[in-house]
C-alpha cells in the first residue's frame, strides 16, 4: 500500500552509527547520544521497504516512527498512554476520540498522496485541539516530547521545531537539504536492494548516511539550540516499545446478494474473530489464497473463527452474481462472501490490492493485515496469521 502512513513493515535500527571525527562540546555530545535514540528519518525504512515485497503486519506490530504525522497513532498507544498517567475517564475519552479517527484513517488508504497528506494534517489537528481538551498540561507536555522522539530528524521538516529552536530561515532550508540529499541517497541503496545488492551492507551504509546527517544538523544549530532541542526532547522514550496499536474495523456495509450465508452485520460479528479478506474470483493470486481460508474455516469456526470473502469485482466480468456463485461453489468456498459490486466495502476500508486479509478480534479491533497472496516467495504468511488467528481465539472479551 504505497504512501499508507500505517501499513508499514517494522524494521531494525542500524547500529552504525559513528561519533563525531571532531571534539564536540560537552552539549554536542549529550546530544549525539541522545541522537542515537531517537527516530530515524525515512532512511533505514526507505532500504528495506524498497526491497519489501508487500507491507505486511502479521503480528499488530505498527513502527510509528515511520510516519510524519505519529501523532493520531501515539495517542491510542498503550505504551504511551501509560506514560501519560491517563486516568480511566481519560482513556476513555480518548478512545471515543480514536473511533471518530478510524473511518478517516481507513478510508483515505487508497487515495493519492496529496489528498491523504491532507486528511493526515487535518485528523491531526483534530486531534492535537481534542486532547488539549483531555489532557492537563504536564500530560500534554509529555506527549509533544513524546512525539518529537517518534519524529527524530523529522521534526526539521515540519514548522515547530525550527519555530521553537528559532532557525533561521538560511539554517532550516540547510537542514531540510540535508534531510533531503540523505533520503535521496537512500531510495537509491533501496533500489541496490531490490537488485540484488547484499542487504547486510545497505544497512551499514545506512547507518553511515544516519551518522553524516546528525552531524550535518549540529553544524546548523547554535549551542543554545542544541540545549534546547535536548530540553523539548525529555527524558528518553524507548521507541522499541511503541506500536502496539489498534483500529477499529470499518462497518460491514452488507448488500442483498451473500453467498452461503444470510446478510451480516459489525454488530452481529462482535465477540467472534473475523478473517475477512478482500478477493475477485477471476483473480489468480486471490485463487492461491483459498486453500487457506477453506483451512481456517474448516479448523476454527467451531471455536468463534467467522472467515469472511469480500468480492469486489475487478473485471466486467466479475460484476455477475451468478458467476461470484458459481466460482465460490467450484473452489470449494463454504464460508459467507458478501458481493461488494459498488466496491462500498472496498472503500470503507481504502483498500487497494487484491488479495488482502485482515484479522479481526472480537471486540471489532484489527489486529492484523497481509496484503497479496499469502505464500508468496515462501512467506509464509498463512502460518503467521493462523498462529494469529490462535491467540485471538484464546482471549476473553472485554466488557
Amino acid at each position: 500500500m504505497p504512501g499508507c502512513p500505517f501499513l508499514i513493515r517494522r524494521t531494525v535500527e542500524s547500529e552504525e552509527t559513528e561519533l563525531l571525527p571532531f571534539r564536540p562540546s560537552t552539549c554536542e555530545t549529550r546530544l549525539m547520544r541522545t541522537l542515537r535514540c531517537v527516530a530515524l528519518p525515512l532512511l533505514l525504512m526507505t532500504v528495506l521497504l524498497e526491497s519489501a515485497p508487500g507491507q505486511q503486519n502479521p503480528r499488530g506490530e505498527l513502527p510509528v516512527t515511520s510516519t510524519p504525522h505519529p501523532y493520531v497513532f501515539l495517542i491510542r498507544d498503550p505504551v504511551v498512554l501509560a506514560e501519560l498517567r491517563a486516568s480511566p475517564q481519560q482513556r476513555e475519552a480518548i478512545a471515543a476520540l480514536n473511533a471518530e479517527l478510524d473511518p478517516g484513517l481507513w478510508s483515505m488508504r487508497n487515495q493519492g498522496a496529496a489528498s491523504m497528506e491532507r486528511r493526515m494534517q487535518e485528523m491531526t489537528a483534530t486531534a492535537r485541539a481534542r486532547m488539549a481538551e483531555i489532557l492537563n498540561r504536564d500530560q500534554q507536555n509529555r506527549l509533544n516530547q513524546i512525539e518529537l522522539w517518534t519524529l527524530g530528524t523529522k521534526a526539521f521538516m515540519g514548522d515547530d521545531l525550527p519555530v521553537r529552536l528559532r532557525l533561521s530561515e538560511d539554517r532550516r532550508q540547510a537542514i531540510r537539504e540535508r534531510i533531503t540529499l540523505a533520503n535521496e541517497a537512500a531510495a537509491e541503496l533501496g533500489k541496490q536492494v531490490a537488485d540484488g545488492q547484499d542487504r547486510k551492507q545497505a544497512e551499514k551504509k545506512v547507518g553511515h548516511l544516519q551518522a553524516d546527517l546528525q552531524r550535518g544538523i549540529l553544524k546548523e544549530l547554535s549551542e543554545t539550540q542544541k540545549q534546547k532541542w535536548i530540553e523539548l526532547l525529555g527524558r528518553r522514550v524507548d521507541l522499541s516499545e511503541l506500536g502496539q496499536v489498534t483500529f477499529t474495523a470499518p462497518k460491514l456495509h452488507g448488500a442483498s446478494e451473500w453467498i452461503n450465508s444470510a446478510p451480516l452485520s459489525s454488530d452481529s460479528l462482535r465477540g467472534k474473530v473475523v478473517a475477512l479478506h478482500f478477493y475477485a474470483f477471476g483473480c489468480i493470486n486471490c485463487q492461491r489464497n483459498f486453500p487457506w481460508y477453506k483451512q481456517w474455516h474448516e479448523t476454527y469456526s467451531r471455536r468463534g473463527l467467522v472467515v469472511l470473502g469480500v468480492h469486489t469485482p475487478e473485471t466486467q466480468r466479475e460484476q455477475d452474481v451468478e458467476s461470484v456463485r458459481r466460482a465460490a461453489k467450484e473452489k470449494g468456498l463454504e464460508y459467507p462472501i458478501v458481493i461488494d459490486g459498488e466496491k462500498k466495502n472496498w472503500d470503507a476500508w481504502g483498500n487497494s490490492m487484491w488479495p488482502a486479509t485482515y484479522l479481526i478480534d472480537k471486540q471489532g479491533r484489527v489486529r492484523a493485515w497481509w496484503f497479496g497472496e499469502l505464500d508468496w516467495q515462501g512467506a509464509g504468511g498463512q502460518k503467521l496469521l493462523q498462529a494469529r488467528i490462535e491467540d485471538l481465539l484464546k482471549e476473553e472479551p472485554e466488557g
